[in-house]
């Protein structure tokens, strides 16, 4: 009778573990992937997209192919999201900046500073509210966000020597941004004149004297060379440098939900490679280009980066860029400070 039961017993334990094992097999829709990433290989955020395109084909089951390629090689910065919508491109990345342009409610998200710090920033990223927010970018401008990476707070990168205080202090200095109104505005908001070149050739602008001035995350400053034709850099974090892994909606929705879910994982893997890079390496990237190229850093008392703050949004305000914020999602964001 023992014996009997201690069989029944081990057959009811095998049959639980294949049904739970069924219970996990995962199907993946068959599909093959554009994707253009926005950096070049070797940086931090080329090296988080090739963990997101790893970490796709590796888990799919042979289903998943990604056919990618680096640093806009099959699109300008600029037509990245028109690409995207249109469904030349399955996924990409942007920035909140960008996508204001199609989705007037992102302004605020695309305002200098939005967040008090990067604790505030992750709060509200983390958020049921920022979820929510993505359905409603799907629904109007037929694009998903399924990740978001933080890569440090902007800072201004002068090719003179020069700590910035006040917005007066950027007086005439041609100062390089994205081609997009949002980014644009805030260029004009810092105090410079603004000029619009795309990411791949800030270092040619630079050095031929289009422009005087970028303002990036010291990362960027690193990653792209830009150190060789920079002397300071002021520590204002008047923004936060953002992708945003963005998919054509069109395409997401002919994915099956195991395949979504495989996407979001993969990108959570390589944006946190990037953000938790990013911030870890700072003050070793501080040190490297101060020691190796000389740049002078200057940082922002509380009081300083307080006063140059209010400067800042009052000519948001002043210049009316304000009036068509989304007032009720800024008290949201606000609301995780």
């Amino acid at each position: 009778m023992k014996k009997l039961l201690s069989i029944l017993l081990c057959a009811i334990l095998v049959l639980s573990v294949g049904a739970v094992a069924m219970a996990e097999e995962k199907e993946y829709t068959k599909v093959t992937i554009l994707y253009d990433s926005t950096c070049t290989e070797t940086s931090t955020s080329g090296i988080g997209s090739q963990i997101i395109v790893d970490y796709i084909q590796d888990n799919s089951n042979g289903a998943v192919t990604v056919d990618a390629h680096s640093n806009y090689s099959l699109f300008p910065q600029d037509q990245i999201i028109p690409a995207v919508m249109s469904g030349q491109l399955g996924m990409s990345a942007t920035t909140a900046a960008y996508m204001a342009d199609y989705m007037p409610k992102l302004k605020v998200l695309a305002s200098a500073y939005l967040f008090s710090g990067y604790d505030h920033w992750k709060a509200y990223y983390s958020s049921q509210d920022w979820l929510d927010l993505t359905d409603e970018i799907a629904a109007e401008t037929g694009i998903r966000v399924i990740g978001v990476s933080n890569k440090g707070g902007r800072t201004i990168n002068l090719k003179e020597d020069r700590k910035v205080l006040t917005r007066a202090d950027l007086d005439g200095v041609k100062l390089r941004m994205p081609n997009s109104d949002s980014w644009l505005f805030l260029g004009e908001a810092l105090g410079g004149n603004p000029i619009p070149v795309v990411g791949g050739e800030i270092y040619t602008a630079l050095q031929t004297g289009v422009v005087d001035a970028q303002e990036n995350p010291i990362g960027n400053t690193l990653d792209m060379g830009l150190y060789e034709i920079t002397k300071s850099v002021t520590i204002t974090n008047h923004m936060y440098l953002e992708d945003w892994f963005i998919v054509s909606e069109a395409l997401w929705q002919t994915l099956n939900a195991d395949t979504q879910q495989l996407l979001r994982d993969a990108v959570a893997a390589g944006y946190g490679y990037v953000t938790d890079t990013c911030w870890g390496e700072l003050e070793n990237q501080m040190a490297q280009i101060n020691e190796q190229y000389g740049i002078v850093f200057y940082d922002m008392t509380d009081e300083e980066r307080g006063a140059y703050r209010e400067e800042v949004l009052q000519y948001y305000f002043d210049k009316g860029q304000a009036d068509d914020w989304d007032m009720e999602l800024y008290d949201v964001i606000q609301s995780y400070a």
